[in-house]
């Protein structure tokens, strides 16, 4: 089995309401980023391709990846508009470097970057399910919040099972050629019809693949502190939940 992962950090964190992007943000003496990083190093993965912000390469390299000596971080790339426009742009980056061969064979793992709070296990179950099940794999926690539905945001018109509820994380996993060819068949509806494409409300890798391909998508059990860190209280958690880790 060979396995890549494609963390994203090209994002702006608007809703943290700080001068920095939120993965940059100093937690415990580092930056978000190098706690996400750090979980990668010590997992079975064998490389890392790390999508930043426009023109953030260079910088990132320098301040993040050589000091705290990543060595599984193979390439730095450019972010898109969107969320799938980066992962696309790290699919890029694993086609030009590797060949369809080694390809046939490789999980990829993707990856938000401001889930720094993402636990080894994690990643090794969804490296493995998807590997050996040969299909996609998220991680994913049981909903324990009661879920009203309302269209207008004013009353309530229903509520969900929550028994059949999964909040799903990441990483997520998949096998390396179909996600590749489920990305191109995006894009292309994309530039063909955008309409359509908009309705779907793609928002994650799980439903590019759901809507783009074949594949079944398996779920593994997550950790509920393995939260994506959006706001200045997820911040304070991260926090809360990486000293912890440390101390075991």
């Amino acid at each position: 089995m060979k396995s890549i992962a494609i963390v994203l950090a090209g994002g702006q964190g608007k809703r943290m309401d700080s001068s920095m992007p939120k993965q940059y943000i100093p937690v415990l003496d580092q930056p978000l980023i190098a706690h996400t990083l750090t979980a990668f190093e010590q997992s079975y993965v064998e490389e890392v391709i790390l999508v930043v912000g426009l023109a953030e390469q260079a910088w990132v390299s320098e301040t993040i990846i050589e000091p705290y000596g990543f060595q599984k971080v193979k390439h730095i790339v450019e972010g898109g508009a969107e969320r799938y426009d980066s992962v696309y742009h790290g699919l890029e980056a694993m086609m030009e470097t590797h060949s369809l061969e080694d390809l046939a064979d490789t999980v990829v793992l993707i990856h938000d970057g401001a889930r720094a709070c993402v636990g080894v296990d994690t990643i090794n179950h969804v490296l493995y399910t998807a590997y050996t099940e040969k299909c996609g794999c998220v991680a994913a926690v049981p909903v324990i919040d009661t879920i009203k539905t309302s269209s207008n945001g004013r009353y309530v018109e229903g509520t969900l099972d929550r028994n059949y509820l999964w909040s799903v994380q990441t990483p997520q996993g998949f096998m390396a050629l179909p996600l590749w060819k489920a990305n191109q068949r995006m894009l292309q509806l994309k530039q063909k019809d955008p309409q359509s494409f908009m309705a779907m409300g793609i928002t994650d890798d799980a439903c590019v693949m759901e809507q783009f391909s074949e594949e079944r998508i398996s779920i593994v059990m997550g950790d509920y502190k393995n939260i994506k860190v959006t706001t200045q209280v997820d911040l304070l958690l991260a926090k809360a939940f990486l000293e912890e880790a440390k101390l075991h």
